[in-house]
């Protein structure tokens, strides 16, 4: 142990505190077990810096990524210049998608297998998306959302995409974020986004950021409220449903 003294001088009088401390040989693993999403965006932090040059713009994100990391915090995304790709083939009712997840496997390896961010936000293409003020359909291979090509389409990507997620071991660690702040006029459109995602890919959770409200139950995986919308037993409900409980 190491000890000393704390000198504290005041206009009163002059105090002599005794300190010890005692040093555990021990570290903290870089794994960080608290799950967060901050929102972090490689357009935001170049029109921050005036970067241009991409090999500028890519170096100085990554330093981004690494003072999360050094904070235990998990970003949105940390693939802005390593994405997902998807690209079809062939023409009408022959039309195949293709997803291509070279380079954000070699990203994904260095941050979600070393423990460092625990979570990721799964942009989903084809989707659609909006919030209280509006919403819009999606497309996906020229297709709009109602058709059947692109119900084909978008359930033939997600479930690639939950396969390839899953056989990495990050599934667990994704999350789709489409939809933002619903009001109960969102809700019927919500639900039915939420059921496509669930029919296409049934091991993604889905996160909306609202508070638990019973026409929404059974839609959500995870449900990210506002702080003062959650109560010891709102928790506690949730939990026993087998849902995640996120606040902001």
């Amino acid at each position: 142990p190491y000890t000393s003294t704390l000198h504290l001088k005041t206009d009163l009088e002059t105090l002599e505190i005794p300190l010890a401390l005692r040093v555990h040989n021990f570290a903290l693993s870089p794994t960080s077990h608290l799950r967060s999403a901050l929102g972090l965006g490689a357009d935001s932090i170049n029109r921050y810096h005036r970067l241009t040059d991409r090999s500028q713009q890519e170096t100085v994100f990554n330093r981004y990524l690494e003072d999360f990391a050094e904070h235990r915090i998990s970003p949105y995304s940390f693939f802005d210049y390593a994405p997902i790709t998807v690209s079809f083939s062939g023409e009408g009712a022959g039309k195949t998608v293709h997803v291509d997840f070279t380079r954000f496997d070699a990203v994904a390896t260095l941050w979600l297998d070393s423990g460092r961010f625990n979570t990721f936000q799964l942009p989903v293409a084809g989707m659609g998306g909006g919030t209280f003020h509006e919403r819009y359909l999606g497309e996906f291979g020229g297709f709009k959302e109602g058709t059947p090509e692109h119900a084909r389409l978008f359930n033939d990507y997600l479930r690639l995409v939950e396969q390839h997620l899953r056989e990495k071991g990050w599934l667990d660690r994704a999350f789709v974020y489409w939809f933002d702040e619903p009001d109960p006029k969102d809700y019927a459109f919500v639900i039915a986004g939420m059921k496509r995602l669930k029919e296409a890919a049934p091991g993604l959770k889905r996160m909306l950021t609202e508070q638990p409200e019973p026409e929404l139950f059974g839609h959500v995986d995870v449900w990210c409220g506002l702080t003062p919308e959650w109560t010891p037993e709102r928790v506690r409900a949730r939990r026993q449903a087998g849902e995640e409980v996120w606040w902001y």
